[in-house]
């Protein structure tokens, strides 16, 4: 009888493991996979994404073509800046790159709401446009501040695809971690 209830037991963890919805709350942590030092920023992302690295900024994308066309044919990609506020608000730094985006990509921004971003209050706007051949592009942008720091995140993907690419961009910006950034030190004056 112990056999039983022990293969049980085993049968229902597994299970746990393998159905959503059922696993335990340690599980369920989102680990990050991708770590920049200098913006003090760790987060996760599909591993079989890519990325590319600026000075204050990354893009994790689907593909390259995701990175490259305009505008977006197929596929995701997230855009992520950081930059040390310095005399800027927090609201004017996150208006001004939400409104550069919007109207880089010709979208409209929707009704934004608070959300927590790495454990700190920032916000999130849901945007959508349609483009003259017909492709209709949808996503949102996100700001949080950090030590004085902003953090402003930009997801975009196709209506078409936006059931198969919202989970893994919510959940990238669910895993978001905040480190202090290794800020540059003024040079020392004499």
């Amino acid at each position: 009888m112990r056999r039983r209830v022990l293969a049980a037991a085993t049968i229902f963890a597994l299970l746990a493991l393998l159905v959503p919805g059922c696993s335990t709350p340690a599980s369920q942590a989102i680990w990050p996979n991708y770590t920049n030092a200098a913006c003090g920023l760790s987060m996760w992302y599909p591993e079989d994404w890519i990325y590319e690295e600026g000075i204050d900024q990354v893009t994790f994308a689907t593909s390259e073509d995701a990175i490259t066309t305009y505008p977006l044919e197929a596929g995701a990609f997230m855009i992520v800046v950081c930059g040390d506020l310095q005399d800027q608000t927090f609201g004017a730094w996150g208006a001004t790159l939400a409104g550069y985006i919007v109207s880089i990509l010709g979208l409209e921004s929707l009704v934004g709401e608070a959300r927590i971003i790495g454990g700190h209050e920032g916000y999130l706007e849901p945007m959508e446009g349609a483009f003259e051949d017909g492709q209709v592009i949808v996503g949102f942008t996100a700001a949080v501040e950090y030590e004085g720091w902003g953090y402003f995140f930009a997801a975009i993907t196709t209506q078409h695809e936006m059931e198969e690419y919202k989970p893994a961009l919510t959940k990238m910006l669910d895993s978001v971690r905040f480190a202090a950034p290794a800020r540059p030190t003024p040079a020392a004056t004499g």
